[in-house]
């Protein structure tokens, strides 16, 4: 694990994932883009488990040097607000093609550096006023 230290970008895409490889969160500071598009059997909910367990056992899970993320054509029916927080520069956000019914709330208070926010395709029903509010200031696709 060492020698991959500085890794900036990790391309998963168009794999069999079942979720969110927890090893990605030991790469430290230098990695910038995740590619997960397209592992459509992708499940996050063992992800927020694993965030709710490690801040149990005082132990911060976070990425601070990624800015972009690629969770487009993964199926998920939810992106959990506490997975996408430990990403704190996150820049950009794309989760098109997926069957999202809501929008990630953090979008609206969270992920301050967020400048581009792409979500086609999808079955989003409704967009939380402060959510709408904080995506008018972003670029989106």
């Amino acid at each position: 694990l060492e020698a991959l230290i500085n890794t900036e970008n990790v391309m998963l895409s168009s794999n069999s994932l079942t979720e969110f490889p927890r090893s990605l969160y030991q790469l430290g500071s230098r990695l910038r883009y995740i590619d997960l598009a397209k592992n459509e059997r992708l499940d996050l909910r063992s992800i927020t488990k694993y965030i709710e367990q490690s801040a149990k056992e005082n132990k911060q899970l976070c990425l601070p040097g990624l800015q972009e993320l690629n969770i487009s054509h993964c199926r998920l029916s939810h992106i959990p607000n506490q997975w996408l927080e430990t990403f704190p520069h996150l820049i950009e956000l794309s989760f098109d093609h997926n069957a999202l019914k809501e929008m990630p709330g953090c979008l609206g208070y969270g992920l301050p550096h967020l400048r581009k926010v792409t979500g086609k395709h999808n079955c989003i029903l409704h967009v939380d006023y402060v959510v709408l509010r904080r995506l008018a200031n972003v670029k989106s696709d």
